[in-house]
């Protein structure tokens, strides 16, 4: 776990130098059937992606913790997601994405919207 969150921390940082100004947002990925996955996320998620964020000033969301065990019905294979389930992050990734827009306007403009 820690040098995977050296890694994360390096990369968003990377990421930051190239497009300064930039608000990123790490975000866990979901349990698979893979064993090395399954031993590691639980310490990923409660050590390496939020202390990278810290670290780098990035947003986390725990996607994992959204999504749930695995369940085969929403995987295409041990990995993957099927169309159904992405959809489904990808909903939940773009409203964690606008509340954390909505966090930095002006009261002013929360208001008028």
């Amino acid at each position: 776990p820690e040098q995977f969150q050296e890694q994360l921390a390096k990369l968003v940082n990377r990421i930051g130098q190239a497009v300064p100004g930039t608000r990123i947002l790490i975000c866990s990925t979901y349990e698979t059937l893979s064993e090395p996955s399954r031993a590691l996320l639980p310490k990923y998620r409660e050590t390496s992606y939020p202390n990278a964020a810290r670290a780098t000033g990035a947003e986390y969301w725990d996607m994992a913790g959204w999504f749930g065990p695995f369940d085969q019905s929403r995987m295409m294979d041990h990995g993957h997601c099927n169309a159904q389930a992405g959809l489904a992050i990808g909903t939940e990734l773009f409203k964690q994405i606008s509340l954390k827009v909505a966090d930095l306007l002006p009261r002013e403009h929360k208001k008028s919207h």
